[in-house]
């Protein structure tokens, strides 16, 4: 199989009162340089060039690239300390929902902590998250069985199924989180990114229907819960 097969699994995050306050710091950075987007394109439209950075009071560039764009946004005090991964993926998001539209269209709510390089498990429990302070509680048990298996085998952790034959299988780093409902219950969602070429992302996901899946005792196997 040539095709990276990446496989997206939601569980619910539980963040202390001061990690949700910088988690909604992080969402309040991605909308602002969303929103730049959105003007940007607006001013295009009546002939005017002009930088993402110099829209947030930064300094002008010539450099249109979301490379470029987001080295000079890095620059500027109120976006310091975002997280790189979490800009470079809100400027290239955004920018390609307005070509896909034709036109500039306005940020799309909610607007989510998501981008690459992002996360990293410590235990099955907790993670850690850029520009977050201490570890996150979250609960890997919720994944899949061989998701959760991969997760507690990155942080170092007791194999929960050592059975399984994981070979290639990895955790990308890329994650979405925003506020929503998990099981009736309000609260933080995550989005975990895996990255597995033995098994076609379609064959490994949930919500099926359940008359149809899975489609083989060993699909079972791996998408089962760990307990």
């Amino acid at each position: 199989m040539t095709n990276p097969q990446n496989h997206t699994y939601t569980i619910p995050l539980t963040p202390t009162p001061v990690q949700e306050q910088a988690l909604d710091e992080l969402i309040r950075q991605s909308r602002v340089v969303r929103q730049a987007c959105v003007d940007q394109a607006m001013l295009a439209l009546d002939g005017q060039d002009t930088s993402l950075s110099a829209l947030l009071g930064g300094a002008d560039h010539a450099d249109r690239s979301a490379a470029a764009e987001l080295w000079a946004l890095m620059g500027l005090p109120p976006l310091a300390t975002a997280p790189s991964g979490m800009l470079h993926h809100a400027i290239k998001d955004q920018r390609s929902r307005i070509a896909r539209a034709g036109q500039p269209v306005t940020v799309a709510e909610p607007v989510a902590v998501a981008g690459d390089t992002l996360i990293s498990p410590v235990t099955l429990e907790t993670l850690q998250l850029v520009g977050v302070p201490g570890v996150l509680s979250v609960d890997a048990e919720q994944l899949p069985r061989w998701a959760a298996s991969v997760w507690a085998r990155t942080a170092g952790g007791q194999d929960l199924v050592p059975e399984l034959d994981l070979s290639g299988a990895s955790i990308t780093g890329w994650t979405s989180i925003e506020r929503g409902s998990y099981n009736g219950v309000d609260g933080w969602l995550i989005d975990v990114e895996l990255r597995w070429d033995a098994w076609p992302t379609a064959q490994l996901l949930r919500g099926l229907d359940e008359e149809t899946w899975p489609s083989s005792e060993a699909v079972r196997r791996l998408m089962d819960p760990v307990h």
